[in-house]
């Protein structure tokens, strides 16, 4: 093998002038690219987007990706994380009571030392709040990728029976409630997964209002 290997190598010394070309390719080819593994929860526009930039570094590296379907998606990660084998870069929820099992043991890098040496990104692209969400004992653990807005829909019939004002706060919808409430109508009814009702607004209130307590109010 040893003398096979001597051979190779003068072969290559003194034919470099006429396989110069096809030797970089044929090392190139051989080359064994490292594997970036990511897992996410939504396709859509994103798929295309990411298959977009995988093809523009395909020669520097490999992106293995994993959909998981909204909650099924989170217990992944969590079964990952009890078998030590997340993946590279996965989305995640906010929040500390979501994120600190992952940071506690060693799952997320720390990402204020990413954007302290960063020459592409800074703290002044995010919005602050939205960063903050990211936050476990003061500390950035991860990147928010999205924002949306959530909605609210009103029964017009019910208020105009009961002569009521349309509320635009959430404090005009608790001072309604007890007259709803007498009337036997449900003041306010979201709909759930599994238990969450809160996915889509009141995990991200502004505010962080501790909203459970004060719907038990309404």
């Amino acid at each position: 093998m040893k003398k096979q290997l001597e051979f190779i190598l003068v072969f290559i010394i003194f034919s470099n002038t006429i396989f110069c070309g096809s030797n970089r390719e044929i090392i190139e080819s051989n080359r064994e690219l490292p594997v970036i593994t990511m897992a996410y929860s939504w396709e859509y526009g994103f798929k295309n987007n990411l298959k977009e930039f995988s093809d523009s570094v395909k020669n520097e590296f490999i992106i293995k990706t994993e959909e998981n379907l909204g909650l099924n998606h989170k217990e992944k990660i969590l079964i990952d994380a009890s078998s030590n084998s997340v993946p590279d870069v996965f989305c995640f929820w906010s929040y500390e009571t979501n994120l600190r099992y992952l940071a506690d043991n060693g799952f997320l890098l720390n990402m204020d030392e990413y954007l302290e040496a960063s020459t592409k990104y800074s703290r002044e692209d995010f919005i602050p709040r939205f960063l903050d969400a990211t936050k476990v004992d003061g500390i950035n653990y991860a990147l928010p990728h999205e924002s949306f807005y959530g909605f609210m829909a009103l029964n017009q019939s019910i208020f105009d029976e009961y002569n009521l004002d349309i509320p635009k706060t959430f404090n005009d919808l608790k001072e309604i409630s007890p007259i709803l409430n007498k009337n036997g109508i449900t003041p306010f009814s979201m709909g759930s997964f599994r238990g969450i009702q809160d996915i889509f607004f009141l995990v991200h209130s502004p505010t962080k209002i501790l909203m459970d307590i004060e719907m038990q109010r309404i």
